[in-house]
């Protein structure tokens, strides 16, 4: 699956692997009670039109089974779930309520960046089909969902993990990064100096695709690569945002 191929709104760096799932509207009382009763805390992602759901949780990711009406008021949403798993690993809801993490938990995962170090994102396909690599700390953060994108908008200029922070924001950032992320990128003579600029240059390709959904880099949906200026995407970008006006909803 490449990043543009996910409709939005979701946070489309922890469902690009995903399986379809597949949402049955099912209360936990009437279910057939196979299961381990369980509590997570973790994102609630949905899918295909809201019709699929699937919740996030550290390193796990679980089918979720319940009510859809309900699940849709908790859309990107960090959530604590109680309910049951069962051994095809489908999360059976029976309460969900939002878990907002705080700003001194999420500086402390931000902090525990520089000392997890990130292999960067890795493609061997074409079209484009990313493994991101994402290290504990980096899916905590993004699991903290919408909440964490201001504070992670402050360390963009920390140089030890601004690639981290730039593909972070990627997956829970809005219009309102884009910017940010365009000044973050190496300039042409830094592209190619350390493989940190390596990592930062191609984590902001894929944030900002996935943000903008625009074929700047890739193509949207096939993940094809562009052969257009390689060795200065930055401008390429500027060029874009320019064309757009500074707006995502003013370009067609």
């Amino acid at each position: 699956m490449s990043i543009s191929s996910v409709p939005k709104p979701c946070l489309l760096f922890l469902v690009i692997c995903l399986a379809r799932l597949s949402l049955q509207s099912q209360d936990c009382r009437s279910s057939s009670g196979a299961g381990i009763p369980t509590t997570r805390t973790g994102i609630l992602l949905a899918r295909d039109n809201f019709n699929e759901w699937a919740l996030a949780s550290a390193n796990e990711l679980f089918r979720v089974r319940g009510n859809g009406s309900r699940f849709a008021r908790y859309q990107r949403t960090r959530v604590k779930v109680s309910g049951s798993v069962d051994a095809e690993r489908k999360l059976n809801v029976c309460s969900i309520e939002p878990d907002r993490i705080s700003q001194g938990e999420l500086r402390a995962l931000i902090e525990q960046l520089k000392f997890h170090s990130w292999e960067g994102a890795e493609n061997h396909t074409n079209p484009t089909h990313w493994l991101l690599n994402f290290t504990a700390p980096m899916l905590a953060i993004l699991q903290a969902g919408p909440a964490g994108q201001n504070l992670l908008m402050r360390y963009l200029d920390d140089h030890q993990i601004a690639d981290q922070i730039i593909i972070l924001l990627g997956g829970i950032g809005d219009e309102t990064t884009i910017e940010p992320i365009m000044r973050a990128m190496p300039d042409p003579d830094e592209l190619h100096s350390s493989p940190a600029t390596e990592r930062a240059a191609l984590a902001a390709n894929l944030a900002l695709t996935n943000i903008t959904q625009a074929e700047v880099i890739w193509h949207h949906g096939g993940g094809i690569t562009v052969d257009r200026c390689p060795e200065d995407p930055k401008s390429c970008w500027y060029a874009w945002w320019i064309k757009t006006g500074g707006h995502l909803q003013s370009f067609s």
